[in-house]
Formats: C-alpha cells, structure tokens, sequence
C-alpha cells in the first residue's frame, strides 16, 4: 500500500520544463464531463508541466462548496488531475455538482481522449465510493489525493483510500503524467452568459472565495512534494476569476454572468 506522510511534504527545487497557455490548458483538460450537451466550458485554475512523465501523483486540500446552478443540465467541479497527452490517460478527482441537491465525490477517468468517468473503478473503502453526497462536507477543506503504486491509479479522499483505477484499464501505458491540474471548471448551457457558479460564488480576488491548498506532487517516491510556480489559468477572467501567487494555494469562482 502507498505510504503518505504529509509531514514530510518539503517544498522542492526549481520547476523544469515548459508552462502551458490557456489554449493549451483547455486542449489538455479537454471537455471533461458526464454531460453529453451541446454547451460551453470555463476554466480558472493552474497548471503544472514538465519537460517528460515524471509525475506518480497530484494531491492538496479542496474547499467544498455548494454552488448555486442556473439550469438543470449545468455542471460545476473543482478538482485536480493527472494527464499524459491531451487527455490519452488521466485521472481526476474532486467534488461534481450535476442534478443534485448537494455535491458528490467525483472519480473519474479518460483514455484515448475519451471521458469514462468512474467506470471500472474499484472501491476498496467501506462507504467512500464515486458519486456518494458530500453534503456533510460543504463549507470545509478536504484532502484529495491520486497516486500511482502498484500497477494502479489510487484516489484518496478526507481520511482513506477509495479505490483505485486498475492500469490495465490502459493496457499498462499510464504509469506517470508530465501535466498537473488544480482547478474550477463550471458547464453551462445557458446559450449565452453563464448564469452558474463556480465555487462559492465569490470571484478569486475575494479573500472568502473558495480555494484550493496544499497542492503537491509525487515523484518516484512516496512523499508528495509541495507544487509552486505553476501557470495560471482563466479562460474568461472576468466570469470566473483565479488568485493565484505562484505558491501553494489558490482561490477561484465567480457568479458567470449572474
């Protein structure tokens, strides 16, 4: 079993490699969803990019909100993932909010730049499993984390082990990432503004806006190490806004054209 000692997380040397652009976040987020809508996407988070797939991991504290949403078939997350290739294999976790009353914990899945959400997931918790409510968790910061150890891609959420995607979900060619993600993305199909919220609903300048800290990454070893200075990210600022200063943490939201 993989071994977290949070204690241990140091912050690390000088970043390697290229930042990404908007454009490319975008492109390597792709349109990752469990709608099958025609609508618009929008972003505001950061990215972290190396130069090859040296990355096992992608953890930090996500604040869970309940965002208000202006139709039924818009969607809200806030999440963090592990990309190789503009979506040819990732894993992602965080929190969804889609036709329901409260968020759920979302576990999903790409490959081939295809959405499989938590399809093929194996739940080894007791009651932690993929799309369970997280209604007792709203207006609080819970830890996520995703690492690859065993041949699998396992996900943490609070205080355990959820599970894990198997590797031979990707015949054993996902093994590591060189893109890292921490970042709100609101769905709307509202056919002009978006009329939903990301995150609490405060824009990231808002010292209450919701956040999301304690980002890290793991290396070959088992310690996930504190991330800074990675590329920022919003598609239309001033929608969705991000506070970001190049450390450990961040803030997004915002009110969309509402």
């Amino acid at each position: 079993m993989i071994r977290l000692d949070t204690s241990r997380r140091l912050r690390p040397p000088l970043a390697i490699g290229a930042l990404l652009t908007v454009t490319a976040l975008v492109a390597s987020l792709g349109a990752g969803s469990a709608v099958a809508a025609t609508g618009c996407y929008y972003y505001a988070g950061v990215v972290k990019a190396t130069t090859a797939t040296t990355m096992y991991g992608v953890g930090g504290r996500i604040f869970i909100a309940n965002p208000a949403i202006a139709y039924s078939a818009d969607m809200v997350t806030s999440e963090m993932s592990i990309v190789h290739g503009a979506n040819v294999a990732l894993v992602e976790t965080g929190y969804r909010k889609f036709g329901t009353a409260y968020p759920t914990l979302m576990i999903g899945y790409w490959k081939d730049g295809s959405f499989r959400d938590s399809a093929g997931f194996v739940t080894v918790h007791p009651t932690y499993r993929p799309g369970m409510s997280l209604a007792g968790y709203v207006g609080q910061p819970v830890r996520f984390y995703i690492r690859y150890d065993g041949g699998n891609w396992w996900v943490w959420f609070n205080d355990a082990w959820v599970g894990y995607f198997p590797g031979s979900l990707w015949a054993g060619t996902f093994t590591s990432g060189e893109y890292t993600h921490w970042y709100g993305e609101v769905y709307s199909t509202s056919g002009g503004l978006p009329l939903t919220d990301m995150g609490n609903g405060r824009f990231g300048s808002d010292p209450q806006a919701a956040y999301i800290d304690n980002m890290c990454q793991h290396g070959a070893d088992t310690i996930c190490w504190w991330m800074t200075g990675a590329s920022r990210s919003e598609t239309y600022p001033s929608l969705y806004s991000l506070s970001y200063s190049g450390g450990t943490s961040l803030r997004h939201g915002g009110t969309g054209g509402g």
